[in-house]
């Protein structure tokens, strides 16, 4: 039995999460080939203490010691929202950690033509090295054009290791 926490054989490391159903923000695409951080309203998943997850902000952040790696999971459910446009897309998902994008957790995809085709999904998984204060968010890039996205359904949770 651990003497920290009580448990027979793991402890509690922590983790965090935040997600959105159902939505129907776009997020605006700030021109071919540039990052814009998901739009939508999101919801507060289960954490654990040394984790802070402000809905009102994009990221998930780190406020625990000592550092630590975590397992990145990122689901999404997507399409091309242009308005009716006839380009299919070239799109990319990618996790950053303080802005800066994180070269293990990324995929590319095309969306179809328009908003009343089928959503798209995709997903991430990886390992994170964090410190105190480190904050993970996720951004997509439309590479093709400069139409909106829209990210019908959204999952980001960090598990540390």
């Amino acid at each position: 039995i651990n003497p920290v926490d009580g448990h027979l054989g793991v402890k509690e490391t922590g983790h965090a999460e935040y997600y959105f159903t159902s939505n129907a923000i776009d997020t605006n695409n700030p021109g071919s080939g540039t990052a814009a951080v998901i739009e939508g309203t999101r919801i507060a998943g289960s954490s654990s203490p040394n984790f802070t997850v402000d809905v009102a902000t994009p990221d998930l952040e780190y406020i625990g010691t000592p550092d630590c790696i975590v397992k990145c999971g990122v689901n999404v459910s997507w399409i091309n929202d242009g308005g009716g446009g006839s380009d299919e897309v070239k799109v990319l998902l990618q996790v950053y950690k303080n802005g800066v994008a994180l070269d293990n957790l990324w995929a590319r995809a095309h969306l179809d033509d328009g908003p009343n085709d089928y959503p798209r999904n995709a997903s991430l998984s990886g390992f994170i090295d964090l410190q105190t204060n480190d904050k993970i968010d996720v951004r997509v890039t439309n590479d093709t054009n400069t139409q909106d996205l829209l990210i019908e359904g959204f999952n980001l949770n960090l598990l540390i290791i």
